[in-house]
C-alpha cells in the first residue's frame, strides 16, 4: 500500500480509466488510457515507491502500444515501468507476467528472425511469474503462446516446444476449467503436432465456453482484444482495404511475414475461394501457418 492516500486515490482512478479503455466504453479509444496514465503519474509523484502504480501504468502503456500503428515507444515505456515495479517488489508476479506479455506482443508486432529475442525475454519473464505464483493460470497459457513463434525460427523450433506448450496449457486449464483462450491456443499446438482431432475438440470447447467469439488457428488473442482487425460477416472473415494494403506493404519488406500472408490469403479467399489462393497456401504451408 502507498504511504500517501492521495497516491492511492490517483492510482484507483487510473485503474478505472484503464478498465474503461479495455472494455471499449469510450468512443475515443486512446483517451481513457491517456487519462489513466495521467492519474498514475500523479500517484507516482505522490509516492515514488508505489510499485502497483508503476505496474499498472506499464499495463496502460501496453494497451496504447496495441493501438499504435508504427513505433514501439509505448512498449518500451511499459517495459520500463514493469522493471521499476519489479525493482521495488521482487516478488511481484503480476508485473513479471505483464512484462512477458509485452515482450510477446513486441515480438509479434515486429516479427522477423531478429525478434526471436523478444520471445525469449517473454519466456524468461513468464518463468519468473510462475515461479512466484505456481497457480497463475494466465501466465501458463501466455507462456505457451510466447513459444508459438519460436516454431518459425530459421534453426527450427526448440526441442520439446510443442509438448512443453501443451503441458502449460493443460496446467492452465487444470487451474481454470473455463479458460476458453487456453483451449483455443491448445488447439494451435495440437494442429502443429498434426493432431487434428484434438485440435478440433479444443476449438469446439473454446467456442462452447465463449460462443460470441471468433476463434482461428493463428490468433486466439482475438477473444481478448475487441479492437482485433478480424471480424465476421455472413460467415466469412473480412479485412478492410487499409489492412490488406498494409499487409501487402509488409510482405514487400519481409517476405516471410506470417500475419501479412494470413490477411492477404483470407481476403483473396473471401472474394475468389480456394482457386484464388493456391500460391498463398503453398507459401503458408512452408511457413507452417496453414
Amino acid at each position: 500500500m502507498p504511504s500517501d492516500n492521495k497516491a492511492l486515490d490517483h492510482a484507483y482512478q487510473g485503474e478505472i480509466y484503464r478498465m474503461m479503455g479495455i472494455q471499449g466504453q469510450v468512443q475515443d479509444s486512446k483517451r481513457p488510457f491517456e487519462d489513466a496514465i495521467s492519474e498514475f503519474d500523479q500517484a507516482i509523484k505522490a509516492d515514488e515507491k508505489y510499485a502497483w502504480a508503476y505496474a499498472h501504468r506499464g499495463a496502460t502503456y501496453f494497451q496504447l502500444a496495441l493501438l499504435a500503428k508504427a513505433d514501439c515507444v509505448e512498449y518500451n515505456n511499459a517495459l520500463d515501468d514493469f522493471n521499476k515495479a519489479i525493482s521495488l517488489n521482487a516478488k511481484y508476479s503480476w508485473a513479471y507476467a505483464q512484462k512477458g506479455e509485452t515482450y510477446r506482443w513486441l515480438g509479434i508486432k515486429y516479427f522477423s528472425s531478429s525478434s526471436i529475442k523478444e520471445f525469449e525475454n517473454a519466456l524468461e519473464a513468464f518463468n519468473k511469474a510462475i515461479e512466484l505464483a505456481p497457480d497463475y493460470a494466465w501466465a501458463y497459457a501466455h507462456r505457451a503462446a510466447a513459444r508459438r513463434f519460436l516454431f518459425q525460427t530459421n534453426d527450427g523450433p526448440p526441442p520439446n516446444l510443442i509438448q512443453d506448450s501443451i503441458t502449460d496449457l493443460n496446467k492452465a486449464i487444470e487451474l481454470n476449467s473455463n479458460y476458453a483462450w487456453a483451449y483455443a491456443y491448445r488447439a494451435v499446438f495440437y494442429r502443429l503436432n498434426s493432431s487434428s482431432d484434438k485440435a478440433y475438440e479444443n476449438l469446439e470447447e473454446a467456442s462452447r465456453l465463449n460462443p460470441e467469439v471468433f476463434y482461428n488457428y493463428l490468433e486466439p488473442e482475438a477473444i481478448e482484444r475487441k479492437s482485433h482487425p478480424i471480424h465476421r460477416k455472413k460467415g466469412f472473415v473480412f479485412f478492410s482495404a487499409d489492412q490488406v494494403n498494409l499487409a501487402q506493404q509488409r510482405l514487400v519488406k519481409t517476405a516471410d511475414d506470417p500475419f501479412a500472408l494470413y490477411i492477404i490469403t483470407l481476403s483473396k479467399f473471401s472474394q475468389g475461394g480456394f482457386a484464388a489462393i493456391q500460391e498463398e497456401l503453398k507459401k503458408g504451408r512452408k511457413m507452417r501457418i496453414f
